[in-house]
């Protein structure tokens, strides 16, 4: 095979939306990051096909309905969830099953073209959960055509201490995560890939011994180069600007937070402010707990532009969520020059390295809340520590986490398992 031709990939995102945000965005963002040095064929649920369309991709698309199996499975998990936002351990066990349908359907679509040697990669990029299995990846072992899982990512166990939190979650599936190793094509999806990408070293860990040789962390969320801007900022202003971004819900602590900024800002008076931007079934109690306090403003769901722009007038991020799997906002955040302060546990620790934002421990719920607002206390008095921060994060994103760097490794992997 020569080099010098580019590369053929069939990339499998049943989630690939320009027009949405988490997973779906992912996979388009991914697709389109691919297509810029190999040629690619996208394959994607139909309900994608209007927002794909209007994007005017220059790649060819497939677009596998399986409507008449997920419409009622999503039906049905709304009414078992009590609504969106909650339980999202059983949506994942009830994607699944319409998930094994995308793909048979996928496999009579193009299945022909794999075994005629159409495509030198088979890459399945989402869903990022670890408990969908892919059927594909053993039809690509017959034929010869290396098959590439992932980023892969959750399944990481709910922290000791906030069962309170995963009751109101509807989360009490996650005790028993261990059962999705059991899943029907779990073995064989991870036995039959050439190559497996896990979106954090807690999903590496959660990876079975036997398949951790053939595995890479890579973290599943990115910014594209031109969302790199770095907006000057005055650290030394007089007022420092936190901002949270995230659903409101009760994994993503931010009771914590509003407890930790109200101890700093009743010390220092005026010299903080906290942004909350979303929105969520918490927004009620949460309002409660900020007592009514002009420097805590709730700003509701706003659009990615302006939750960029919110970034990049900001001087922290405080994203205390104490179960997260990834945690783009954060990416979002360091692209923008603001400084995040995460939960070390999940997706967060391997996208904050050291020196380039701070790493609380996950302890109690009473120790996150006293790091956090030690953390806070710290940065209004010393301000160079905070600026420093925030030029190395954004070092950080830009040379590693843009879309096009991301991009640029699954190229060099599929190189290597061509031996090209």
């Amino acid at each position: 095979m020569s080099s010098a031709r580019r590369l053929r990939v069939l990339v499998l995102a049943e989630a690939s939306n320009p027009e949405w945000t988490s997973v779906p965005l992912l996979g388009w963002r991914a697709a389109a990051a691919l297509s810029a040095t190999v040629d690619i064929h996208l394959v994607t649920q139909v309900r994608n096909r209007a927002a794909i369309e209007g994007a005017s991709p220059a790649w060819p698309c497939t677009f596998i309905d399986t409507e008449d199996l997920a419409a009622p499975l999503y039906r049905l998990g709304s009414f078992l969830r009590g609504g969106n936002g909650k339980a999202w351990t059983l949506n994942s066990l009830l994607g699944s099953a319409s998930y094994r349908l995308f793909e048979h359907r996928a496999w009579l679509a193009l299945g022909s073209r794999v075994r005629a040697g159409a495509f030198d990669i088979v890459h399945r990029i989402t869903p990022v959960s670890p408990g969908f299995a892919s059927p594909i990846a053993a039809k690509c072992v017959g034929v010869g055509v290396p098959f590439v899982l992932g980023p892969i990512n959750g399944g990481i166990p709910w922290p000791a201490g906030f069962e309170a939190e995963r009751g109101r979650e509807k989360e009490l599936l996650s005790m028993f995560r261990s059962l999705h190793r059991w899943m029907p094509g779990y073995e064989s999806t991870r036995r039959n890939s050439a190559a497996i990408m896990v979106g954090s070293s807690a999903a590496l860990e959660d990876l079975p011994v036997g398949h951790r040789r053939k595995a890479m962390v890579v973290p599943e969320n990115a910014v594209l180069e031109r969302e790199v801007v770095c907006s000057p900022r005055d650290f030394s202003s007089l007022v420092l600007r936190v901002v949270f971004v995230g659903r409101l819900v009760p994994l993503k602590g931010v009771s914590m937070l509003i407890d930790a900024f109200k101890v700093v800002s009743d010390r220092c008076s005026g010299s903080l402010t906290l942004d909350i931007v979303g929105d969520g079934p918490e927004r009620l109690a949460l309002e409660r707990a900020a007592g009514g306090r002009s420097d805590i403003r709730f700003l509701g769901s706003v659009g990615r532009a302006a939750v960029m722009t919110m970034l990049r007038e900001s001087h922290i991020l405080a994203f205390p969520s104490i179960r997260e799997f990834g945690g783009g906002v954060v990416v979002e955040a360091m692209a923008s020059g603001a400084v995040p302060v995460v939960v070390d546990y999940g997706g967060p620790h391997d996208l904050v390295p050291e020196g380039c934002g701070i790493r609380v421990a996950m302890t109690t719920r009473d120790g996150i809340v006293a790091e956090y607002a030690s953390v806070l206390g710290r940065a209004l008095q010393d301000r160079e520590w905070l600026a420093a921060m925030s030029g190395r994060g954004f070092d950080h994103v830009r040379s590693k986490l843009t879309w096009e760097a991301k991009a640029r490794g699954f190229v060099r992997l599929y190189e290597k398992l061509l031996a090209l």
